[in-house]
């Protein structure tokens, strides 16, 4: 049964389905997170963050559940603040900027954070070799583990961008 929750709560996480407010889905979700499943508590902490009533002492203690777990090197975690800070719910601390907290859900192999790491860092490098370089990097790691979206931004990038080109023949 515990597993069957933890599984449920990783789907729902991953977008794969979504649970309905006061169903069946979510007591689960919410019984599993009681019983201290990393997955469901991150489920009900941004089910909060994202909610229209929740208050400032509420938001607070989600926030630092996700912060606490992201801080145990949970990559799910890691990608989750990182978006938090950048749409300003959550704010930086030492050590935890959202870039830096990508690139270690990234290092750790989470798929969603090598894309959006390598797209970012795509977008942000400017005329900086080295930051394109690595999100090209990051862009095709992601690729070349199936990420499809990845691999369309790949191809339009090889196929659009000279100063990327170089890199695609690599």
């Amino acid at each position: 049964y515990a597993r069957a929750q933890s599984k449920l709560a990783e789907l729902i996480l991953d977008g794969t389905i979504k649970p309905l407010k006061g169903d069946k889905t979510g007591r689960l979700v919410r019984e599993a997170a009681l019983q201290g499943d990393m997955i469901a508590e991150t489920i009900v902490a941004l089910e909060i963050i994202y909610s229209d009533g929740a208050n400032d002492r509420d938001m607070t203690v989600a926030i630092s559940k996700i912060r606490a777990l992201a801080s145990q090197g949970k990559p799910r975690a890691q990608f989750i603040l990182s978006a938090l800070i950048d749409e300003g719910r959550a704010n930086v601390l030492q050590g935890q900027s959202s870039i830096d907290l990508l690139r270690a859900s990234a290092s750790s192999g989470f798929l969603k954070s090598m894309k959006v790491l390598g797209l970012r860092l795509l977008k942000e490098a400017g005329s900086d070799q080295e930051i394109s370089e690595e999100g090209f990097r990051w862009l095709r790691k992601s690729a070349d583990a199936g990420d499809r979206e990845s691999q369309l931004y790949l191809a339009m990038l090889c196929i659009d961008q000279s100063n990327i080109s170089k890199l695609c023949k690599k």
